[in-house]
C-alpha cells in the first residue's frame, strides 16, 4: 500500500487552491481530506485592544499550528491536500521543516494578478485588495515539484 501523500498548494487568495483541491478529491482515487488554511482565520478570538497580547505572535502560533495538524493527520494515515498563501520564506520553511520525512508534494498555483481580482470581487468574502498584497510575495520561493496556472487550465 502506498503511504499516505501530502498535497501543499501554494497560491495567491482566488487563485484556485480550493477549486482545485475539490477536484482532486472528486477525482483521485485515495480518500484525500481536505485541510483549507482557511479554518484557521474562525479559530481566532475577535481583537480587542488593551488587552496585551500580541496579534502576530498569535497569528505565528497558528501558522505553526497548521502545519502541525497536517503532519499529524498524515502521520495517523490520511492522504492530505492542504493550501495556503505563503507570503514569507521564513514560513516555507517552517512549513518544509514540519513535513519533513513524509511524501509531500508541493505546487504552485498562478493566475495572472487581474484574474484573481475579478475572483476576489466576485467571491465577496475576501478583504479587497488581498490579492495585491500576495502577488509579489507567495511565489517568492518559487521551488514546485508542479506549477498550474489556472488561467489557463480550469481544475
Amino acid at each position: 500500500m502506498t503511504p499516505p501523500t501530502i498535497i501543499f498548494l501554494n497560491g495567491t487568495s482566488s487563485s484556485g487552491k480550493t477549486s482545485i483541491a475539490k477536484a482532486l478529491q472528486a477525482t483521485l482515487e485515495e480518500p484525500y481530506v481536505y485541510f483549507s488554511a482557511d479554518i484557521r482565520k474562525p479559530m481566532l478570538p475577535p481583537f480587542r485592544d488593551g488587552l496585551g497580547w500580541d496579534v502576530d505572535v498569535t497569528l505565528s502560533n497558528l501558522r505553526h499550528g497548521y502545519y502541525a495538524c497536517i503532519s499529524a493527520l498524515n502521520d495517523c494515515g490520511n492522504f492530505v491536500i492542504a493550501d495556503q498563501a505563503i507570503e514569507d520564506p521564513a514560513w516555507m520553511i517552517q512549513c518544509a521543516r514540519t513535513l519533513v520525512g513524509r511524501t509531500a508534494f508541493l505546487i504552485g498555483v498562478r493566475c495572472p494578478q487581474e484574474i484573481a481580482e475579478r475572483r476576489e470581487l466576485e467571491r465577496g468574502d475576501r478583504t479587497s485588495g488581498l490579492v495585491a498584497s500576495q502577488v509579489d510575495t507567495v511565489h517568492r520561493i518559487g521551488i514546485y515539484d508542479l506549477d498550474v496556472d489556472t488561467s489557463v487550465l480550469s481544475s
